[in-house]
């Protein structure tokens, strides 16, 4: 019902749309600007002290920049998606509006993204990068308030800023002027989605702007979970004011915005399907099973539990601020200074279904089992597909503040630069995993009893246990780094650079694993050591670096080689893993150690860059157990290459594609069983190729487009014995700017409904399975926007 009346709403919008350039037909159209290409003066910010900004040609470094119309055409489902278009990059995006996996060329992460940096106008969202049950992106929502995207891989990332040095993403906010254009957008889809857009600025007074915009949306979401399970609003204020020699801008983006987060579903033995349940649009999810209540604490002493009822509509979203203050100025005789300011608080909570195993009721049981659907009554032999899932509450509060302050002496032949960034973050958490239950193996699934043989219960009320990991913790930790760093301009052609990072960093971690309650108690908690309480402190001192040339040795060619050195830092959780105060150890360090070779060709038509990277990465990860450290080591090097281009023609066509080819495998671990085999869900090649053709319609223009997105198999797990198969992803796309106001945005999602998995059996990785689970990507959807600009 839903989907055939958004599609007639589509049908009397699109019929509108020819009244009205009807209309307007007797006006002569306007000239038609010439495809150009926007690199040739293009600045970038990111990668650079304080965001001083260096020329596309002149970076020494890999970057991929994407402006607002990309934005609007790529038509992301989530800020992560959006991350597809750069190179070296592979985004798993099919968790829904936030918590994707995001992994950096080739270096292995079990989930999350751990090497993924968030900012906005050159300052980091979040003191850390990833933490388990949150990466930076889902604190981070698109809107039309977006001026322009960069995203830097590798290259001095390691020095500047968060110094973090895997990928940094820096999204810049559109300032307020004169020639802002205001602009109110309604988006609908086929499956339910109703959202509106809206971005103004001008001038409030002499040399002071304001910009404003957000959105308020809501859906059942692309798999329909019998409730609105998508659901936000986000408002933007940007004010800013120029002086003669510099200027200062304020912002803060207020959001509330969240989505259920899908995890795997039943795909069937090798993604193969089973009776009922379609992985493109099928969700375990249901009315049924949206409420639960789950034990948030319990006495042993008096044999009390407390509980908390907990939504799925909830899901894995954003409920806070982000907001921050840039301020540069030119000092005189070459010098200048920039400060960049970013506060954040909040809830990044989950609430959501994490599924195990789907089998038969006596496979996932014992021999003789049968069962019974609560909702209906309905018996089930002992051969009837059920799935195992758990219903995870993860409650996150996050407060982050960090300051970018530099210096720049600039000469003829130098760019010096002195700056000092600290930051200080914490997350305040309450954990309850498992709280496990029987559903029907079926869209929108329903709870199941079971009982053995003898009819004795094995499940009441679909639940079989309660939590199988249950914590309270809060982590505070701060960062105070000195970095210097130095271009030295050779010649008009050559240009070498070098910084240096000077880190120190404290972290102070508290939890609580509450005291063991009976194994039938709904309350069922792992205990680390015995022990309910504990606080560890951690004082770490590290340096980073890089060093990079760059040699324009055509007016618009050049090549680039940079080396960098970078530690990840430990996360609360590393910390939690690693606590044994008796021992007093340190949390291991992972060490990334990357080398780049790129090439540049920048022309009135063509943009191609093309880079060949080489990374090694040292992981280390420590358990305490029973006063003992054990230490778990894993070495990886992958070697790869990224290619960028765009070609525009005067016809308006432009051909725009990107390839990754990486080969990335584990050379030392612990677990020798795994040495020579490729990181879990690392594909070995993906590229996408994105044409459109733009052309004069009536009074205005029409831009056709699309995008090929293919993707190569992967394993599912380091073992490398479960595999993902290969997939093809078609996009298509139309916008018709009727005239100089009115514009009309249509895009197809997977246009031919291909089904592609992400991860398979995340919770049993190593096991093999007659039914497998994995996490598919979305099926196909339509979207139709209408823009006024003004």
């Amino acid at each position: 019902m839903t989907k055939n009346f958004k599609l007639s709403t589509i049908s009397i919008a699109l019929a509108l749309a020819c009244h009205a350039n009807n209309v307007l037909a007797a006006e002569e159209p306007a000239d038609k600007e010439k495809a150009k290409n926007s690199d040739i003066e293009k600045i970038i910010v990111t990668g650079t002290a304080g965001g001083s900004g260096v020329s596309r040609l002149d970076a020494s470094f890999s970057i991929t920049t994407i402006d607002p119309t990309e934005i609007e055409q790529f038509a992301p489902k989530s800020t992560a998606d959006l991350f597809k278009a750069v190179p070296g990059v592979w985004v798993e995006s099919s968790g829904g509006v936030s918590g994707a996996n995001i992994q950096v060329r080739g270096i292995p992460a079990a989930g999350d993204a751990p090497l993924v940096t968030i900012a906005v106008n050159g300052a980091p969202v979040f003191g850390a990068p990833s933490l388990s049950f949150f990466e930076s992106s889902t604190i981070f929502r698109l809107d039309e308030t977006i001026g322009g995207v960069e995203a830097l891989r590798g290259g001095p990332n390691p020095v500047f800023a968060s110094g973090q040095n895997g990928l940094t993403v820096n999204f810049n906010l559109k300032k307020g002027n004169e020639d802002i254009d205001n602009k109110i957008k309604y988006t609908i889809s086929d499956y339910g989605l109703n959202r509106i857009d809206a971005v103004f600025g001008g001038e409030l007074s002499d040399d002071l702007y304001y910009m404003i915009g957000g959105y308020v949306t809501s859906s059942p979401g692309l798999r329909d979970s019998e409730f609105t399970s998508e659901r936000g609003k986000q408002l933007t204020i940007n004010l800013t004011k120029e002086f003669d020699s510099g200027e200062v801008s304020v912002y803060t983006r207020q959001t509330d915005d969240t989505g259920a987060f899908y995890t795997a579903i039943p795909v069937g033995e090798n993604g193969k399907g089973i009776p009922g349940f379609d992985p493109r649009t099928d969700t375990l999810q249901s009315n049924d099973i949206r409420f639960a209540s789950i034990a948030t604490n319990h006495n042993a002493d008096t044999g009390d539990t407390s509980y908390k009822t907990y939504d799925l509509a909830d899901g894995r979203g954003w409920d806070g601020s982000v907001s921050g203050l840039n301020a540069n100025f030119d000092l005189g005789n070459g010098w200048s200074v920039r400060n960049n300011l970013s506060v954040t608080e909040g809830d990044a909570n989950t609430i959501a279904l994490f599924n195990g195993d789907v089998g038969t009721i006596e496979s996932l049981t014992s021999e003789g089992a049968t069962g019974t659907v609560i909702s209906s009554g309905q018996a089930l032999t002992g051969d009837a597909i059920i799935a195992q899932s758990g219903f995870w509450a993860v409650e996150k509060h996050f407060n982050s503040i960090s300051n970018d302050l530099s210096f720049s002496l600039e000469t003829d032949r130098h760019n010096f630069s002195i700056g000092l960034y600290t930051d200080s973050f914490s997350s305040d958490d309450v954990w309850s995993l498992g709280n496990n239950f029987y559903l029907t193996a079926e869209n929108n699934g329903q709870r199941v009893d079971v009982v053995d043989a003898d009819n004795n219960a094995l499940s009441q009320n679909g639940q079989y246990s309660g939590a199988f990991f249950a914590v309270k913790q809060s982590g505070s930790a701060s960062t105070r780094a000195l970095y210097l760093a130095d271009a030295y301009k050779v010649n008009d052609e050559v240009t070498v650079d070098a910084g240096v990072r000077f880190i120190n960093y404290t972290a102070n971690m508290t939890f609580d694993f509450p005291v063991e309650a009976p194994v039938n108690d709904i309350y069922t908690t792992q205990v680390l050591d015995g022990i309910t309480d504990r606080t560890e402190s951690h004082d770490i001192n590290d340096i980073a670096y890089t060093i990079g040339a760059n040699w324009n040795f055509a007016d618009n060619q050049g090549v680039f080689a940079r080396l960098n050195s970078g530690t990840l830092l430990p996360t609360f959780e590393t910390i939690r893993n690693t606590a044994n105060s008796s021992i007093g150890q340190d949390p291991a360090e992972q060490e990334l150690d990357q080398f780049e070779i790129g090439y540049k060709l920048i022309t009135d038509n063509t943009s191609f860059y093309a880079t060949v990277f080489s990374s090694q990465f040292k992981a280390a990860q420590q358990q305490i157990a029973d006063g003992e450290i054990l230490v778990t080591t894993t070495e990886s090097e992958t070697v790869g290459i990224e290619i960028d281009g765009n070609y525009f023609h005067d016809s308006g066509l432009l051909l725009g594609f990107n390839v990754t080819w990486q080969d990335a495998e584990f050379t030392e671990s612990s677990d020798e069983t795994i040495i020579g085999n490729t990181p879990q869900r690392i594909p070995e090649l993906q590229f996408r190729f994105s044409p459109s053709y733009e052309f004069e319609l009536g009074n205005g223009f029409m831009n056709i487009y699309g995008s090929v997105r293919w993707v190569d198999d992967r394993f599912s797990n380091n073992s490398n014995t479960q595999d993902l198969p290969s997939f093809t992803k078609v996009d298509l796309g139309a916008n018709w700017s009727v005239n100089d106001n009115l514009s009309f945005l249509f895009s197809v999602d997977n246009a031919f409904d291909e089904i592609g998995f992400t991860e398979g059996n995340a919770r049993n990785a190593g096991a093999q399975r007659n039914v497998q689970t994995a996490r598919p990507i979305f099926g196909r959807s339509m979207n139709l926007s209408v823009a006024y600009t003004f």
